[in-house]
């Protein structure tokens, strides 16, 4: 019989994790999977796009982020914080009990305004998580 390996749900363990870690960086801005409603001037929206599993037990997580503020210095001055504190990722285990193991990204931050013309920078990283057998 073969090892079956589930992968951690990557937007539930990142969402959780960064609305733990960022407030002692200074960002109290919310993080979740959509867009809020209503929609505050500041918030962080953490998306999985794909990406490939590297092996048995770890994942290869394509994570878009994107952050939103009502200026385009103020959404990059948290994109770039959200991005060192991703950088610093090595072999961190979340309070939900999940193991990222670090980040590859893809490419940097972008200025990407959305269709209401709110400024957001968003980009693409590649977070690994272990897998634990079912």
């Amino acid at each position: 019989m073969t090892d079956v390996i589930a992968f951690p749900d990557i937007e539930a363990t990142m969402v959780g994790w960064l609305t733990d870690v960022l407030p002692g960086y200074g960002i109290t801005a919310p993080v979740s999977t959509q867009v809020p409603n209503p929609r505050p001037a500041q918030f962080i929206r953490i998306l999985r796009t794909g990406g490939p599993e590297h092996n048995l037990v770890v994942d290869g997580a394509q994570v878009t982020v994107e952050c939103w503020d009502n200026s385009a210095p103020a959404a990059s001055a948290t994109a770039r914080t959200v991005r060192a504190v991703l950088k610093s990722v090595k072999n961190v285990t979340t309070t939900s009990g999940d193991l990222l193991y670090g980040t590859q990204e893809f490419a940097g931050p972008a200025l990407l305004p959305d269709v209401s013309g709110q400024p957001r920078y968003s980009w693409t990283v590649q977070v690994h998580a272990r897998g634990t057998a079912l």
